[in-house]
C-alpha cells in the first residue's frame, strides 16, 4: 500500500479546509513540526480510515473539540491501481455511539467506482484482503511508533521469547493448542459419561427368559377369555337396540303431543292477525281518498327543491373559489417575502463579509512584505554571523601558527641551553671544528648563546601573551557566534511559520474575494425579480382566471334565501307522498297477509286432526312392550367383569412386550456406546498429540528458532552500517528457571553486543548507541513480520525521537536510512529537531493555527 494523497477534516487537531497532502513524488521525507501541532495524528489519520483504528480508545475522541462529523479520505496505490477510502463518523447524541460510514472506491482514468461491501465490517475486510496487511501488522512493520523501539531489548530475557512470540502473532497457534485441548477435554467428557451409562445399562438389564415364559401364559389365558367376551357383547348390543326403539317411539309420542298444542296456539295468534290487519287497511283507505292533492303539493316540492340544489351549488364554488383565491395570495407573499430575506441575505454577506477582505487582503500583502523583509534582513545577520565565523577561523589559524613558532623556539632554545652545558665543561670543544677551546673563546660564543637563548625567549614569552589574547577573543567569539546562530535559527523558524499561516489566510481571503461579483450578481438579480414581480406566474394567472369564474357566476343570495323559506313550506307533503305510496304498498301487502291467513288456519286445523289420530297409534304401542331395563343391568354387570380381566392381561401383556423391546434397545445401546468410547479414545489421542505439536514447545517453539537467526543478520547488516562495522548482535538461546509445573527448564532469549573493546550486555552501552541497536532490531522484525505476512515493503513511518543521538549519530541514522531507501517505495521520519530537517531534501511542516493545523510540502 503506498498512500498518494490523504484529505482530512476536523480530525485531531486538523479542522476545516485543510489543504490536501500529496504524496505522489515524494520518496525520503522528513514529518517536522513542534510536539502537538499534529505529526503523528497524519498517521492515525491513514490507519483509521484503512482499519477504523488509532491511538484513541473511542472514535469521538479523534473528532476535533467542539465538532459533531469527521471525514478522511485516502488515494493509495495496490499493484498499480489506485483506490479510494473515504471513513466519515458523526457524533451520536445522548448515549448513543454515532454513526459511521466508510466506502472503498476504484479508480480508473480518475473516475470513482464503489466496490464497498453490505457493511462496514465486509469492507474492512476486503481492504484487508486487497493491502494483504491489517492493522497490527501494519503497525510491526510499517510503522516505528514513539517508545515501541527498546521494547524487545529491553525486556528481561525469560520475556524476550514470549514478545517474539507476539510480534510474530503465533497466538494463532495458541489458539489451536487451545481449541486441541478443549477437543480433547470434551472427548474424555463423553469417554466418561459413555461408560458411566454403559455401567448403568447393564446393571439396569432384567432377565429375558423369565420376561418370555411370562408372557406365553398371558397369551394362552388371554384366548380363552376372548370368545365369551365377544357373546356377551353382542347381547348386550341387542338389548341396547331394543332400547333405543322404545326410546324413539316415546320421542314421537312427545312430539306429536306438542305439535298439537303448538298448533292450537298459533291458531289463536292467527284469528288476532286477523283482526288487526282488517283495522289498519280501513285507515288506509281514509289516506289513500286524498291523493290528487298530496301528488300536486309533490310536484311543487320537487320544482322548488331543483332550483334551490343550483343556488346551493353556486354558494360551495363560490367559497371554494373564494378559498382558493386567500391560498394564492398567501403563496405569492410568503414567496415575496422569502426572495426578500434572500436578497437581505445575500447584501449582508456581499457588506460584510465579502467586500472587507479587499482591504484585508491588502493588509495581508503588506505583512507578507514585511515578513519577507524580515527575512531578508535575517539573511544580513548571518552574513554578519559568516563573518565573525571567518574571524574566529582566522584568530584559530593565527594562535596555530604561534604555537607552531613556539614549538620551533622551544626546540631552539632547548639546543642553546645544551649546548651552554657542554661549554661550561672544563675540556669544552668547539661545535663546529670540534678542537679545544681557550677561554676567551668560550666567553665569546657563550655570550651569543645567552643573547640567541633570551631573543628567543623573549619572542616565545610575546608569542604566549598574543596566544592568550587571541584565545579570550575567541572564546568571545565563539559565545557571540553561538549566540547568534540561536537568535537567527529562532527567528528563521518563526518567520518562516508567520509566513506560512499569513499565506494561508491570504489564500482564504482570495477565495472569498473571488466569490463578489457572484455574490453582487445575485444581489441584482434578486432586486429586479421583486421589483418586476417576475415569481409565482403561475399563481398569478390562476387569480386572474378566479375573479373572471367569480363575475360570470350569477348568484343572488336573497332570491336564494326566498327559494329556501318555499321549500320549508312544502316539505311537509314530502313526507305525505312517500307516507300515501307506503299506504298503497301497504294496502296490497295486507290483503295478501289476509290470505295467507286464512289458508294457514285451514291447514293448521288440518294437521291437528291428523296429529290427534297418530298419537292414539303410538299409546297403544308403547302398553305392549315388556321393560327390558332389568335385562340390560345384568348383562351389562357380567360384561364389564369379563372385560376388566381381559384388560389386565392385555396391559400386563403390553408390559411385558415393552421390557422385551426395552431389553433389545439396551442392547444395541450397549453395543454403540462401546463403538463410540473406542472412536473418542482415539480421537483423545490425535488431539493429545495436536495439542503438544501446536504448543509452545512444537511449532512455536520451531518458527521463533528460525526466526532469530534471520532478525540477527538482518540486525547486523544494518547495524554495521551505523557503526562502521564497530558493532554485532548476537541472539543466543540459554536455559532458564525449571519449571514447577512442568519440571522442563523455560528457555530465555539472551542479547549479546560486541564493539571494539569486546562483547558486553546491552545496558552497557550508552544511550545513542542503544539507540542505534534498537533501531536496527526494529528494522530487522519489520522485515521478518512483512516475509511471513507476505506483504511488500513500500512505506516505512519512524516515529521515534532522534534526541539521544549526537550529530555524528543523526548523521549515521540517516545514512541508515539512506541506505535502505531502495527497499521501501516511501519513508517517513517524524521529528522536532531543526538539525535533522536539514538532512532532507523533501520536508513536510506541520504548523498549528488559530484555525487548527496547516501542512505544507516543501
Amino acid at each position: 500500500m503506498i498512500p498518494i494523497q490523504i484529505s482530512i477534516e476536523n480530525f485531531m487537531c486538523y479542522k476545516e479546509r485543510v489543504d490536501e497532502l500529496n504524496l505522489a513524488d515524494v520518496h525520503v521525507a522528513c514529518l517536522s513540526g513542534k510536539n502537538g501541532h499534529g505529526k503523528t495524528a497524519l498517521l492515525d489519520a491513514i490507519t483509521w480510515v484503512l482499519w477504523g483504528k488509532s491511538r484513541s480508545r473511542t472514535q469521538d475522541e479523534l473528532l476535533h473539540q467542539g465538532e459533531n462529523s469527521m471525514q478522511v479520505e485516502l488515494d493509495f496505490l495496490v499493484q498499480n491501481q489506485t483506490y479510494r477510502a473515504t471513513r466519515i463518523h458523526t457524533k451520536g447524541r445522548g448515549a448513543s455511539s454515532g454513526k459511521t460510514e466508510l466506502n472503498l472506491e476504484i479508480l480508473s482514468s480518475g473516475i470513482p467506482t464503489s466496490i464497498m461491501g453490505n457493511t462496514i465490517r465486509d469492507t474492512e475486510q476486503k481492504i484487508i484482503q486487497l493491502l494483504n496487511l491489517d492493522y497490527e501488522t501494519f503497525i510491526n512493520t510499517s510503522y516505528l511508533r514513539q517508545g515501541d523501539a527498546d521494547h524487545f531489548t529491553k525486556s528481561k530475557p525469560a520475556e524476550r521469547k514470549q514478545i517474539l512470540a507476539e510480534v510474530l502473532d503465533l497466538s494463532y497457534y495458541e489458539y489451536l493448542e487451545t481449541v486441541s485441548k478443549d477437543k480433547s477435554k470434551k472427548f474424555k467428557d463423553k469417554v466418561s459419561e459413555n461408560k458411566a451409562i454403559l455401567n448403568s445399562k447393564i446393571l439396569d438389564m432384567p432377565d429375558k427368559s423369565y420376561l418370555e415364559t411370562k408372557l406365553a401364559s398371558i397369551e394362552s389365558e388371554i384366548k380363552k377369555i376372548s370368545p365369551h367376551e365377544n357373546m356377551l357383547t353382542k347381547l348386550y348390543s341387542n338389548l341396547l337396540s331394543q332400547r333405543e326403539t322404545r326410546t324413539r317411539v316415546v320421542t314421537e309420542q312427545n312430539r306429536l303431543i306438542l305439535s298439537i298444542k303448538n298448533s292450537s296456539e298459533e291458531l289463536e295468534e292467527l284469528k288476532s292477525q286477523l283482526e288487526n290487519w282488517s283495522h289498519e287497511i280501513s285507515e288506509l283507505d281514509e289516506l289513500i281518498k286524498i291523493t290528487s292533492k298530496i301528488t300536486k303539493k309533490k310536484l311543487e316540492l320537487d320544482n322548488t327543491k331543483t332550483t334551490l340544489n343550483k343556488y346551493d351549488n353556486d354558494l360551495i364554488l363560490l367559497k371554494d373559489w373564494e378559498k382558493d383565491l386567500v391560498v394564492l395570495n398567501q403563496i405569492i407573499n410568503f414567496e415575496e417575502e422569502k426572495l426578500s430575506q434572500n436578497l437581505e441575505k445575500e447584501q449582508t454577506l456581499l457588506n460584510s463579509e465579502l467586500l472587507p477582505k479587499i482591504s484585508e487582503k491588502e493588509y495581508l500583502n503588506s505583512q507578507i512584505f514585511k515578513i519577507k523583509k524580515s527575512i531578508s534582513d535575517n539573511d544580513s545577520d548571518i552574513e554578519y554571523l559568516n563573518s565573525k565565523i571567518k574571524k574566529a577561523a582566522d584568530i584559530t589559524h593565527k594562535i596555530k601558527e604561534l604555537q607552531i613558532k613556539n614549538i620551533s623556539l622551544e626546540s631552539n632554545m632547548g639546543e642553546t641551553r645544551n649546548r651552554f652545558d657542554i661549554l661550561t665543561k672544563v675540556n669544552a670543544t668547539c661545535p663546529i671544528c670540534e678542537q679545544n677551546l681557550d677561554v676567551k673563546s668560550k666567553e665569546i660564543i657563550t655570550t651569543k648563546l645567552k643573547k640567541s637563548g633570551l631573543e628567543d625567549k623573549n619572542i616565545y614569552i610575546e608569542n604566549k601573551n598574543e596566544i592568550t589574547k587571541f584565545e579570550a577573543r575567541l572564546s568571545e567569539l565563539n559565545i557571540e557566534i553561538t549566540t547568534d546562530q540561536k537568535k537567527i535559527t529562532d527567528s528563521k523558524k518563526n518567520l518562516e511559520s508567520s509566513l506560512i499561516e499569513t499565506n494561508i489566510k491570504l489564500q482564504n481571503c482570495t477565495d472569498l474575494i473571488n466569490k463578489i461579483p457572484e455574490a453582487e450578481n445575485k444581489v441584482t438579480n434578486l432586486s429586479k425579480i421583486i421589483k418586476n414581480k417576475e415569481f409565482n406566474i403561475e399563481e398569478r394567472t390562476k387569480i386572474s382566471s378566479l375573479n373572471n369564474r367569480i363575475s360570470s357566476l350569477s348568484y343572488n343570495s336573497e332570491d336564494h334565501v326566498r327559494i329556501k323559506e318555499e321549500y320549508i313550506k312544502l316539505q311537509e307533503y314530502e313526507n305525505l307522498y312517500l307516507r300515501l305510496e307506503q299506504a298503497k304498498q301497504r294496502t296490497e301487502f295486507l290483503n295478501m297477509l289476509v290470505t295467507e291467513n286464512q289458508n294457514n288456519t285451514r291447514k293448521r286445523e288440518s294437521d291437528i286432526s291428523t296429529w290427534r289420530s297418530d298419537l292414539s297409534k303410538v299409546e297403544s304401542i308403547l302398553q305392549d312392550e315388556s321393560n327390558i331395563e332389568s335385562e340390560i343391568k345384568k348383562t351389562d354387570l357380567e360384561l364389564e367383569t369379563i372385560r376388566k380381566k381381559l384388560q389386565e392381561l392385555i396391559s400386563e401383556e403390553s408390559i411385558l412386550n415393552n421390557q422385551i423391546d426395552t431389553l433389545k434397545k439396551i442392547e444395541a445401546d450397549i453395543s454403540d456406546l462401546n463403538l463410540k468410547i473406542s472412536s473418542d479414545s482415539k480421537e483423545i489421542e490425535i488431539y493429545d498429540e495436536l495439542s503438544s505439536a501446536f504448543g509452545r514447545n512444537g511449532i512455536q517453539a520451531l518458527l521463533i528458532e528460525r526466526a532469530v537467526p534471520q532478525i540477527q543478520n538482518t540486525a547486523n547488516e544494518l547495524l554495521s552500517r551505523l557503526t562502521h562495522n564497530r558493532m554485532a548482535i548476537r541472539l543466543t538461546f540459554q536455559k532458564g528457571r525449571i519449571d514447577r509445573l512442568t519440571g522442563i527448564n523455560s528457555e530465555e532469549l539472551d542479547i549479546s553486543i560486541s564493539d571494539d573493546i569486546g562483547t558486553r550486555n546491552y545496558e552497557t552501552f550508552s544511550g545513542g548507541e542503544t539507540f542505534r541497536i534498537d533501531f536496527a532490531i526494529r528494522i530487522a522484525l519489520s522485515k521478518l513480520l512483512a516475509s511471513r505476512s507476505g506483504a511488500p515493503l513500500p512505506i516505512l513511518f519512524i516515529d521515534e525521537g532522534f534526541g539521544s543521538q549526537d550529530t555524528e549519530g543523526q548523521e549515521k541514522l540517516i545514512e541508515a536510512i539512506q541506505s535502505i531507501q531502495n527497499e521501501f517505495e516511501k519513508i517517513i521520519v517524524i521529528t522536532h529537531i531543526d538539525q535533522m530537517k536539514e538532512n532532507f531534501d523533501q520536508r513536510i511542516e506541520v504548523i498549528k493555527t488559530s484555525e487548527g493545523s496547516k501542512i505544507q510540502v516543501i
